[in-house]
C-alpha cells in the first residue's frame, strides 16, 4: 500500500488488520497443483510483506513517550505542549514505528469515546513533509490530507486558520509529521515553514510526533534538521 495521503486512506490503514493465511503442512502443500501452490506463495508472501509490526524496545518506547504526552493533554495548561521527535539514520523504519504507534492511539481512543465508527472524529492526522515546501506549502498538504477547499490566493495564514478550525472540530488529539527534514531548515524557506508549524502546533490540543532522517539519535544534543523552532519537540 501507498502511504495514506488522505484522511480515508488513514482510516483504511487503520482499520486493516492483516489474516494469516493457512499454515499447510508438508503433505497439504504436496496435494496443491501448480497453479495452487502459486497461489499459496503469493498470498503467503503478501501476509509476510504487509501491514505486520512486531513490538521491539524502540517501537515500545515510542509508544510509551507518546501516552504519557497524550495523558498530559487532559491538564489545563495555557503554554506549548511538548512533542516527539523520532530521529535515526534513514531505513531504520522510523516512519513504520511512529504510524504503528499513532494508529494504536486512533484505536484507543475510538475505543474510549465510543466512536469507533464515527466520520466526524478523526484522533490522528498524519502528514508527509513535502520537499522544500513553504509555509503555505505545509498548511496545504494539510487542507489536501484532510479534503478542505483551497483557493489559488488563500494565504498561509488563511489555511492555517482553516486547518485548526476543523482539527478542533474533529477532536484530533495526535499530529504525526513524517519526515521533516524535508523542511530544509538552513534555508529562508525551511526556517518560514518550520516557524509557521511550530505557531500552528502551539494552538492545537494535540501532541506532534515529527520524524527526521539523522546521523545521530540524541535530539537534544543538536537541534538540526529540526531547526531551533522545532527543537522544542525532542523528548
Amino acid at each position: 500500500m501507498a502511504i495514506p495521503d488522505t484522511l480515508q486512506a488513514w482510516r483504511d490503514y487503520v482499520a486493516d488488520e492483516p489474516t494469516e493465511p493457512p499454515r499447510l503442512t508438508p503433505t497439504e502443500l504436496a496435494a496443491l497443483s501448480p497453479t495452487e501452490k502459486a497461489q499459496y506463495d503469493d498470498d503467503r508472501v503478501a501476509f509476510l510483506d504487509g501491514n505486520i509490526i512486531l513490538s521491539t524496545p524502540d517501537t515500545d518506547s515510542i509508544d510509551l513517550n507518546a501516552r504519557l504526552l497524550v495523558g498530559s493533554l487532559a491538564s489545563k495548561k495555557f503554554t506549548a505542549r511538548p512533542g516527539l521527535a523520532v530521529s535515526g539514520q534513514s531505513t531504520l523504519g522510523k516512519s513504520t514505528a511512529t504510524m504503528w504507534v499513532a494508529k494504536k492511539h486512533e484505536q484507543r481512543m475510538r475505543e474510549r469515546t465510543g466512536r469507533d465508527k464515527d466520520p466526524a472524529f478523526a484522533p490522528v492526522v498524519y502528514i508527509p513533509t513535502p520537499a522544500g515546501t513553504t509555509p503555505k506549502g505545509m498548511m496545504a498538504a494539510f487542507c489536501h490530507w484532510l479534503g478542505l477547499p483551497m483557493h489559488r490566493t488563500s494565504t498561509a495564514q488563511e489555511l492555517t486558520e482553516q486547518v485548526i478550525t476543523v482539527l478542533r472540530e474533529l477532536g484530533t488529539s495526535m499530529v504525526l509529521v513524517d519526515e521533516i527534514h524535508n523542511l530544509k531548515t538552513r534555508s529562508s524557506t525551511g526556517a518560514d515553514a518550520a516557524s509557521a508549524l511550530k505557531g500552528f502546533a502551539e494552538r492545537l490540543d494535540a501532541v506532534f510526533v515529527v520524524t527526521s532522517v539523522r546521523s545521530d539519535t540524541t535530539c537534544r544534543s543538536d537541534p538540526t534538521p529540526l531547526g531551533p523552532d522545532l527543537g522544542r519537540l525532542c523528548r
